[in-house]
């Protein structure tokens, strides 16, 4: 871990539970299906499972990637079919993709954490994300390391800095907390657990031509 995030001048952090930043990460929203996949997080992903694997680190069957949505879950288990094909990581070396939902109950020694977004200017911007409950379980299912990916423009966004709240039927605001997304950025923020790194390429992944990525999304999470 400490290859993949140059730590060499970050000692003291504590690499059982850091926020990466991918730069350029983009958060799309899928025209039939409505669920979402965000590219930049998928492809670090694989590239921390690459290293990990590289410098014998934990084994495949004591991680998790945690994701939100289908459509993220969907594309990570397709890039991790295609670099097994290309031998960057054998049968054994492949983790356990799971949306947060069907995580309730379980538990992983490392867990990576994908919420896909990538901004906070408004509730429809974090989906899924503003749902306590998911985020506790999300939060909740590593015993040793977690890697949370969020951008730092979720921590920058309207709602992190000027929250509008929710409304009742009579239009009296009902809450005007800071949505969870933005509060746990800004937490990680304060305990300078905060990463940016550079997204990399999909060739620097698999160095081969590459085919547009098409699933069929049938579920609308």
């Amino acid at each position: 871990m400490r290859e993949v995030y140059s730590l060499e001048e970050r000692e003291n952090i504590d690499l059982g539970n850091i926020v990466v930043s991918v730069e350029g990460s983009s958060c799309i929203v899928d025209d039939a299906s409505k669920s979402r996949h965000n590219d930049a997080h998928r492809l670090h992903i694989l590239r921390l499972l690459i290293a990990n694997k590289k410098h014998s680190g934990y084994p495949a069957s004591d991680i998790t990637i945690v994701t939100l949505y289908q459509a993220q879950a969907a594309r990570i288990r397709h890039s991790l079919f295609r670099i097994k094909q290309y031998g960057l990581l054998d049968k054994t070396s492949i983790p356990k993709v799971a949306t947060t939902d069907s995580m309730q109950g379980k538990e992983s020694k490392v867990i990576l954490y994908d919420r896909v977004i990538s901004s906070a200017n408004n509730l429809y911007d974090m989906g899924f994300t503003v749902d306590e409950h998911r985020a506790t379980v999300g939060l909740t299912r590593m015993t040793e390391a977690m890697v949370n990916l969020l951008p730092e423009s979720v921590g920058t966004g309207q709602e992190a800095v000027s929250p509008r709240g929710q409304y009742d039927y009579l239009e009296e605001r009902i809450n005007s907390k800071m949505p969870y997304p933005c509060e746990f950025r800004s937490w990680a923020q304060s305990k300078r657990i905060v990463l940016t790194v550079q997204c990399p390429s999909e060739e620097d992944i698999i160095p081969a031509p590459q085919e547009p990525m098409q699933i069929v999304m049938t579920s609308n999470i």
